[in-house]
């Protein structure tokens, strides 16, 4: 009844939509286009939902909370810097941003610990990119289940239902499939350890053994900067791995579904 011109959100939560969609059998939405932002998005997934929705346009956004740099993807095209809102620079391979719409961080030259890679564009006579083919950030923010399924960060959080001063800080830390330790720094006031991990672990459909630890303090970056997730496990690899299976599933029900129109 609402029929939404545009569809907003996560790339995880929106491809979750789709999936959900398609398992109900419900036919796609009649929309304008999709708009990703916060979280890595990857080929596999634009053109999943190009096929799913009759081919929108898929319009990225890249920013941060420190608002240093702005940037924009339409489809498979290269990001596309906002020059108004911050200076973009490449550093050995690290973009470094200057705001211009900031007051907490004017002329500031930040480095944003996301990488930038493939073409690229820059203004004449100078260092700054108006377009580079590809960006990297947060390609490691997902937590791995033992069937090798990827769990954003975005859809965890340990203590929505405790009070601000109870839980401080957290960290997940991955070096296996289906196995993750949670750091959680304690503030005032009692953490129920079964609670959270029956939380987690409802929220992966079991596909993780989570073990808590208590710990006085979670110790930042050199840059002073909260790592939320220690992930050592090559998302990128298994991010391919995953896509070239669906891929290959929804080639083989296409070929089903043309086989059964033949006959």
């Amino acid at each position: 009844k609402f029929r939404p011109k545009f569809i907003f959100g996560y790339p995880s939560a929106v491809m979750d939509f789709m999936f959900a969609t398609k398992a109900a059998g419900l036919q796609p939405l009649q929309i304008q286009g999709i708009i990703l932002a916060s979280e890595t998005v990857f080929d596999t997934q634009i053109e999943m939902l190009k096929n799913f929705y009759g081919d929108v346009p898929v319009f990225i956004d890249y920013g941060h909370t420190e608002r240093a740099v702005g940037a924009y993807r339409l489809d498979f095209g290269p990001y596309n810097f906002v020059g108004p809102y911050g200076v973009a620079r490449a550093v050995d391979g690290e973009i470094v941003g200057t705001s211009l719409d900031n007051f907490v961080m004017p002329y500031i030259n930040y480095k944003t610990s996301d990488e930038v890679s493939g073409e690229i564009a820059y203004y004449r006579d100078s260092d700054i990119m108006m377009t580079a083919q590809r960006v990297k950030g947060r390609a490691q923010d997902y937590l791995v289940t033992y069937d090798h399924r990827l769990i954003p960060l975005t859809t965890l959080y340990v203590g929505h239902h405790l009070p601000a001063d109870v839980i401080l800080n957290l960290q997940y830390r991955q070096e296996e499939p289906g196995r993750v330790t949670v750091l959680l720094e304690k503030g005032r006031g009692s953490v129920d350890e079964n609670e959270i991990v029956s939380g987690l672990k409802a929220m992966v459909k079991e596909g993780i053994f989570f073990d808590v630890k208590l710990v006085n303090e979670i110790p930042r970056t050199d840059r002073g900067k909260r790592v939320i997730c220690q992930q050592l496990l090559d998302i990128e690899e298994i991010r391919k791995e995953q896509g070239q299976k669906i891929l290959t599933r929804h080639k083989i029900d296409h070929d089903d579904r043309r086989k059964a129109t033949i006959s």
